[in-house]
């Protein structure tokens, strides 16, 4: 996410430059196409860079392009509209019956806790706290089943309070191995539809540190819902990522 932000910038202050130019009355290049003061990426790869990530070098040379710009180049229109839309990924999805709401892109919405999680809940095996967080963290579109446009920085682990309010009904309901309601949410994961894959019947981590003994973080116990402090971090969990919907 960040190295887009870099690009989104270059952007701008490529813009930013060519007006300032224009106020100061000057077109003289700064050197020589061969001096790197001179050197400059093009827009056509900084549009690639936000579209893809592709690597560029900067240009040392300039040679006259044999058609017009619609099929040699992007129009600034076309790399601000790409620009606009990083790190905007899928808004949650919502219907008129169910609490865990399938998005078809990799995620599903709760409507209780309005968090959108990832539907794969085994992408990564069991993981330490540093590990896990980490992982959640670098997740993005085209990993672990995701077409969300989704990019590094948008996913996290729940925290301790999130997993609190995400067990709650199923624990009154007495729903065990998983502690999850069904994805109307009025029943138990294990006897009706189900909304995720790969649920695991341990313990996942959450990004919760223990105040007394931060060493140690808090995680949850899917077998019954018991969400349990103190253990160590050193210590691998399953992995569940999630990120902000409403």
């Amino acid at each position: 996410m960040r190295a887009k932000y870099v690009v989104i910038g270059v952007v701008l202050g490529l813009l930013l430059l060519s007006a300032a130019v224009v106020l100061a009355g000057s077109l003289d290049s700064p050197g020589s196409p061969t001096d790197a003061a001179a050197q400059m990426y093009t827009v056509e790869q900084i549009y690639n860079q936000l579209d893809t990530g592709a690597a560029a070098t900067k240009m040392t040379t300039f040679t006259e392009p044999s058609a017009g710009p619609d099929s040699t180049g992007r129009t600034l229109d076309e790399v601000m509209g790409l620009a606009m839309a990083v790190g905007n990924p899928d808004p949650p999805c919502f219907d008129n019956t169910n609490r865990y709401v399938d998005c078809g892109n990799g995620t599903v919405n709760d409507t209780v806790t309005n968090l959108i999680w990832l539907k794969n809940a085994n992408c990564y095996g069991a993981l330490n706290y540093a590990a896990a967080n980490n992982a959640a963290a670098g997740l993005e579109d085209g990993e672990c089943g995701l077409t969300d446009g989704s990019s590094p920085g948008d996913w996290r682990l729940p925290t301790k309070e999130e997993w609190e309010t995400t067990l709650a009904r199923a624990v009154e309901l007495g729903c065990e191995s998983p502690s999850l309601t069904d994805t109307p949410g009025t029943g138990c994961y294990s006897a009706g539809t189900q909304p995720f894959t790969g649920v695991m019947t341990y313990s996942y981590s959450s990004s919760t540190s223990d105040a007394v003994n931060p060493d140690y973080a808090w995680y949850v116990d899917l077998s019954y819902g018991y969400l349990v402090g103190y253990y160590n971090k050193v210590i691998g969990n399953a992995v569940w990522p999630v990120r902000a919907g409403q």
